[in-house]
């Protein structure tokens, strides 16, 4: 099977996905199963059919540069990287291979963009921590607008209506939520504050509560524990049984 290559309309469809006003955010791409008389020039070429490239590496020996049958294709832009992605991972050949090809994040870099969460972060919304009090709706807009179109912005507030120091901020972009962390996580002061405000991703309780009874351990060893009965390889499961598998 050929590579099948988008239309001229459905390619800009993809392209302009992004709002430009959203700032770059390189991601690299693994991608398998690339034809041996495939160069970088035609990777990349193949790729700028589905989205923004920024360049393209056949992966080759280290001592003798013998193409070693994968390469990395950096995007431009995680959201286009994601739907690339989504597109081609094990449905499409390139040209000149009968195997479909697996495209995925190259290894670390979901790590290093805060996309994977085994902790049950959500990825779509920040939390904005260690805000002064008197910070103002209108001025938490006006500063993480900066990096994106925000589609929802909430101040924490306690039962009298007063902000508690907290906000929770969604963008339409996943670019917009990494450069807001980027340029203003332990660096941005509002209303002229002593300390910078805390931004990260935020919290699904639910998932994470989930998450912690899987860690939980099951029960000790025996009816009474069996502690103190076990001797040897057994006081040490035991012992190891009576431990909390969750992080501190």
């Amino acid at each position: 099977m050929e590579g099948v290559h988008n239309s001229d309309s459905e390619t800009s469809s993809r392209k302009n996905s992004v709002d430009d006003s959203v700032g770059n955010i390189d991601v690299k791409v693994f991608v398998s199963h690339v034809p041996k008389e495939m160069d970088d020039g035609e990777l990349k070429t193949f790729f700028q059919d589905y989205a923004r490239i920024h360049e393209a590496k056949i992966i080759r020996d280290k001592k003798t540069q013998a193409h070693r049958g994968c390469g990395f294709v950096t995007f431009v832009s995680l959201t286009e990287a994601e739907q690339t992605i989504g597109e081609l991972d094990k449905t499409t050949c390139l040209p000149g291979s009968s195997v479909k090809m697996e495209v995925r994040f190259a290894d670390g870099e979901d790590r290093r963009l805060g996309l994977d969460n085994p902790d049950g972060t959500l990825l779509d919304k920040l939390f904005i921590g260690c805000m002064p009090k008197s910070v103002p709706e209108e001025e938490l807009r006006n500063e993480f607008g900066k990096f994106g179109d925000i589609e929802e912005l909430v101040i924490m507030k306690d039962n009298e209506g007063k902000s508690r120091g907290c906000a929770f901020v969604k963008f339409k972009w996943k670019e917009a939520s990494l450069l807001a962390i980027k340029h203003c996580n332990g660096a941005l002061k509002l209303h002229d504050a002593e300390k910078p405000i805390e931004v990260r991703f935020a919290e699904d309780k639910k998932k994470k509560k989930q998450l912690d009874s899987v860690k939980k351990p099951q029960g000790m060893y025996g009816a009474q524990g069996g502690m103190a009965a076990a001797t040897g390889a057994g006081a040490t499961g035991a012992a190891m049984g009576g431990m909390s598998m969750a992080p501190g």
